[in-house]
């Protein structure tokens, strides 16, 4: 096993000037909480901590480690709290275990322990500006590239084609990802293809804080015929894609362009969430259907939809989600 204990200790003495001094932790716990981790005891800044060391190849969803977490805590007599220690995490998790105010150090990189004041995530996001969002033109220019690594390079012509934008918008999309560094083009005569800065599936984790869910509004109103050829989306399109249940109402999206042109068919007066005829309308900043060509939007834009969810059904489902991306 990695020295997740030895570099803790480091870390702690450069990042607060306080010595840690271990002390090996035994309760009776479950067989598979007693193999899954390492554990051990020390006093910081006063107070008692338990920490738990995770050094297995694969990360564990935030909410796995929030379950698994309580029942330590059943057996933690004497601490004044629990303290997750992983050997890596990817920002996603990392930003999902702060909104969960989960504490964890991850040594050398960074260190959250609200139960005794400490937050190095504000200060280093103190030190820097916080990222701009990325227009609807240029997110949906990203998640196509991401999805789709036939367009690993693409011209501003090639993608206004493809995703239904002018020539115009999508130089002005290039310039936004590129400003982001999360894309990188050169200039060839007249052309300027675009790649990505990183692999797919790297690049992916880097844009994160800079996407936002495409979803403008929700509707629910009566279902009409009129609607079914719209993408199914929301809880509906994850219960598609995943183990999940499928929700009692169905979902689905349209780009505001699309829904101005159907609304004049429907009646769109908003009716009680419980009717069994209800349905769900999203209108998103970009059309879903030029992404996905299948009956559900794709998996990125769903995922970014749906992430602020509190419910461990849904977010255990968008760990499954993106699983399935073939980065």
């Amino acid at each position: 096993m990695e020295d997740l204990p030895k570099r803790l200790t480091v870390y702690f003495e450069e990042a607060l000037g306080a010595s840690l001094e271990m002390h090996p932790w035994r309760r009776s716990l479950p067989h598979f909480l007693r193999h899954a981790y390492d554990y051990g005891v020390a006093e910081v800044l006063g107070a008692k901590l338990l920490f738990v060391f995770d050094d297995a190849d694969e990360e564990r969803a935030p909410s796995v480690i929030r379950k698994h977490i309580s029942q330590m805590r059943a057996n933690e007599e004497g601490i004044d709290g629990v303290v997750y220690v992983p050997r890596r995490v990817s920002a996603y998790n990392r930003s999902r275990m702060v909104k969960q105010g989960l504490p964890f150090v991850v040594p050398g990189n960074q260190m959250y322990l609200p139960t005794i004041g400490i937050d190095f995530r504000e200060h280093f996001r103190r030190s820097r500006p916080e990222p701009a969002r990325l227009s609807p033109s240029a997110q949906v220019l990203l998640i196509h590239m991401l999805l789709h690594r036939t367009d690993s390079r693409i011209t501003p012509k090639q993608a206004g084609i493809t995703l239904g934008y002018s020539p115009m918008t999508m130089t002005r999309a290039f310039d936004e990802l590129e400003a982001a560094k999360l894309a990188i083009s050169q200039s060839h005569g007249r052309t300027r293809p675009l790649g990505l800065i990183a692999p797919p599936g790297e690049t992916w984790q880097l844009a994160l804080s800079y996407l936002r869910s495409p979803i403008k509004r929700r509707s629910v109103i009566q279902r009409n015929s009129a609607l079914d050829a719209a993408p199914i989306a929301g809880l509906s399109a994850l219960a598609e894609y995943t183990m999940m249940a499928h929700p009692r109402r169905p979902t689905r999206a349209l780009s505001q362009e699309a829904w101005q042109k159907v609304r004049v068919s429907l009646d769109t007066t908003s009716i009680p969430q419980q009717d069994p005829d209800a349905i769900t309308i999203e209108v998103w900043s970009y059309s879903p259907s030029v992404i996905s060509h299948r009956e559900c939007v794709d998996h990125l834009s769903l995922f970014l939809s749906l992430r602020d969810s509190e419910d461990e059904r849904v977010t255990a489902a968008l760990d499954e989600l993106l699983e399935q991306v073939a980065w």
